[in-house]
């Protein structure tokens, strides 16, 4: 099976703090640079309209790595959960938004993935299992 990751951002400068110029060059040098740009692709869109581009349970994993108030996370979750064939998962749960976003949406639904209680996991399909 042929692997491909999509990653789906704006890149734009100055995000959270970040001083690095131009956020999408950094990151297609660095994929360039890794060897991994035939199965890294970038999609330099916002979130709502990357995900019209996808049909529901075409992916097999969603990342969600995007804005971290609670409106644009629950969106995110609420456009994105459907796509993904196995598992939707993120970081950052330590922030407010973040954590309040997906607690309400999913639940008592997710899965902690490291002990800083950081990493989130929720389940689409049971058939597969988490060792």
């Amino acid at each position: 099976k042929n692997f491909r990751i999509d990653v789906i951002d704006i890149w734009e400068p100055g995000y959270l703090g970040s001083t690095i110029k131009d956020p999408y060059y950094e990151f297609l040098k660095n994929i360039h640079y890794l060897y991994v740009s035939d199965i890294i692709h970038p999609i330099k869109l916002p979130s709502k309209k990357a995900a019209s581009l996808y049909e529901d349970k075409s992916v097999d994993v969603v990342i969600v790595d995007g804005s971290h108030e609670y409106e644009n996370v629950l969106e995110d979750l609420k456009l994105w959960t459907s796509k993904a064939k196995i598992f939707i998962a993120g970081d950052d749960y330590d922030w407010h938004g973040v954590k309040k976003a997906v607690d309400e949406f999913f639940g008592d639904e997710i899965t902690m993935l490291d002990k800083e209680k950081r990493l989130w996991l929720h389940m689409n399909d049971s058939k597969y299992i988490l060792s």
